[in-house]
């Protein structure tokens, strides 16, 4: 093999992050820009691409050449990954119509029951579908304006490539109106719906290359046009393959803005050789639409006296407290509940407080609350958990790694220089040829992992704390639609 290096690109709610990588793992530069999104209603989550990934993709790739100072012909490959599934609709000119629409938004909600009772389908409020109709029931001067509605690492391949694409995984994320068998849209049923099929994108299959770079992203960028871009896949994979989880019975949980629980039953060369998600050896298990979120929202909003924590601070304090916030009980249902049950009115609580408990007791039992969430989503499918490694930012947190490994009562496994970046670069190397399976990130890349073993003791008293959770979410159930003021006329 030669010296040629690898871009991985992954944009995230928070933040862009990019890296050049040699073939022996070895990061040479990275590079990452925060942002935020916009929730202009509750339950309601968007971004403006023109405004964040594409000028914070510019400078990554510009950042990352010059921090190496490399000659960018050793680029052999690029790719690029993201949040899934989001709706990022474009006119004719490339230009973005409206901020994108975010997957854990739930303001179609009324559009996909409507659709689904109508049609006899089965939609969901992350496919993204439901939302595109929502934007033709709601803002009908932006639909017309619609030539194509990509996500975001289709996105940001058309802007680098000049291509229309989306990759054959996400494409299956738009919801009913997909085929993974044939790699097609389901032209008449689009057609039944009301739907422009014109606006939907090429199907690739990820390990395809979509296009080079084009001259005048060269320009921007000091990116060479011979080099080629990948058509790839979503942030849940390439987390996958950049956090190890690459073997039969292996699990991930992604600790991001959302909080993900994803296992596996086949090793990745199987899985990746067809529609990923559709193979069947992919189980998402569990999803909390605030994870880290949740810490967030705790450091900025709810610390009101005195200094501000940061959260190493945060993290080291709630190290102390014991397990079970001394009798605390949160929910993580900021933006309601997606697993094990569906319940968008569903919110957050804090259960049990008395006089002698602190901020750093309300943080401690938002961190078991992550936990508990993602157990109580297993429905009882832990035996498919042989291996468990943590990944994202908020994995970077000491105390949630050991109240990971005491909840689920297993050792959890964790790399700082995991991510989704990672990932999607390795898969760039894959794509090229130049990996003939994912065994090397594993015994290679990320060979160093650490493991953070259950506490003796710990798992007897999480039993009683998880129960507790689910009593206390089970009894306030019927009460969150009392409590959700949203209310919209629904227009057919």
């Amino acid at each position: 093999m030669d010296d040629g290096l690898l871009l991985g690109i992954d944009i995230g709610s928070s933040s862009t992050k990019g890296l050049l990588v040699n073939i022996k793992g070895d990061i040479l530069s990275s590079h990452s820009i925060r942002h935020s999104f916009n929730q202009p209603e509750a339950g309601w989550a968007e971004q403006n691409p023109d405004e964040t990934w594409w000028p914070e993709t510019v400078e990554i790739i510009r950042a990352c050449i010059d921090k190496a100072r490399i000659d960018a012909a050793r680029i052999k490959g690029i790719a690029v990954t993201g949040m899934v599934p989001n709706l990022c609709p474009i006119d004719k000119n490339g230009k973005i119509v409206r901020p994108a629409i975010f997957y854990r938004d739930n303001r179609a909600s009324e559009e996909c029951a409507f659709l689904n009772e109508k049609y006899g389908l089965n939609f969901n409020l992350q496919d993204m579908l439901p939302k595109w109709y929502w934007i033709k029931n709601n803002e009908p001067e932006n639909y017309a304006k619609i030539s194509m509605v990509l996500n975001t690492h289709s996105y940001l391949i058309y802007k680098l490539t000049g291509k229309y694409n989306i990759d054959c995984d996400t494409a299956d994320l738009f919801g009913e109106i997909y085929n993974p068998a044939t790699l097609s849209w389901k032209n008449d049923l689009v057609d039944k719906i009301g739907l422009n099929r014109e606006a939907l994108p090429p199907v690739y299959r990820q390990t395809d290359a979509v296009g080079t770079v084009t001259d005048e992203v060269c320009a921007m960028t000091g990116l060479k046009n011979t080099t080629p871009v990948f058509a790839g896949n979503g942030d849940s994979l390439m987390s996958m393959i950049g956090s190890s989880v690459v073997g039969a019975n292996d699990a991930m949980i992604y600790l991001g803005t959302a909080a993900t629980l994803i296992a596996t039953d086949a090793d990745m060369e199987e899985i990746v050789s067809g529609s990923t998600f559709n193979s069947g050896h992919i189980h998402f298990l569990g999803n909390v639409l605030t994870g880290a979120e949740y810490l967030k929202w705790f450091k900025e909003k709810l610390q009101l006296q005195g200094d501000v924590l940061s959260f190493e601070e945060l993290d080291t304090l709630a190290g102390k407290i014991e397990p079970g916030a001394n009798g605390l009980i949160s929910l993580p249902h900021l933006e309601g509940q997606r697993t094990p049950v569906y319940n968008p009115s569903a919110s957050g609580g804090i259960v049990g407080i008395n006089s002698k408990h602190t901020g750093v007791h309300i943080y401690r039992a938002i961190l078991e609350s992550i936990a508990y969430a993602l157990l109580d989503s297993t429905l009882g499918k832990t035996h498919m958990l042989k291996r468990l490694v943590v990944s994202g930012g908020a994995a970077a947190s000491r105390s949630l790694r050991q109240i990971l490994a005491d909840v689920f009562n297993m050792p959890v496994e964790y790399n700082p220089k995991s991510g989704a970046a990672l990932g999607i670069a390795y898969f760039a190397g894959y794509s090229l040829g130049l990996f003939n399976d994912f065994k090397t990130i594993r015994r290679g890349w990320l060979s160093q992992m650490e493991i953070t073993q259950p506490a003796p003791g710990n798992a007897e008293q999480y039993k009683k704390c998880f129960d507790a959770y689910k009593r206390i979410n089970e009894a306030l159930s019927p009460i969150y639609p009392l409590l959700c003021d949203k209310k919209r006329e629904f227009k057919q």
